[in-house]
């Protein structure tokens, strides 16, 4: 059963794009200061990730079910006089 997700304006591709960049910077940003033991700086950015990473999940699982609904819906469009 599909997770009911609340439905937001899709995003231009650029933004996700931006988005999955910074996803990146702050990673290497942990990996980083993870070596460098600056702790605080760690739980800033894991803080960081987590509207990211739900503001992409939700915008790519809409974009994911809109997509296999309109698939859906073609698969049973039936062509007269073929079988």
């Amino acid at each position: 059963m599909r997770k009911t997700t609340k439905k937001t304006a899709p995003l231009p591709e650029d933004v996700l794009q931006q988005m999955a960049e910074e996803l990146n910077r702050l990673s290497s940003s942990i990996y980083e200061d993870i070596k460098s033991k600056a702790i605080l700086k760690v739980l800033s950015n894991l803080t960081a990730i987590t509207p990211l990473q739900e503001t992409m999940m939700s915008q790519l699982s809409n974009a994911l079910f809109e997509t296999e609904e309109q698939e859906q819906s073609t698969e049973n469009v039936k062509i007269p006089g073929y079988i």
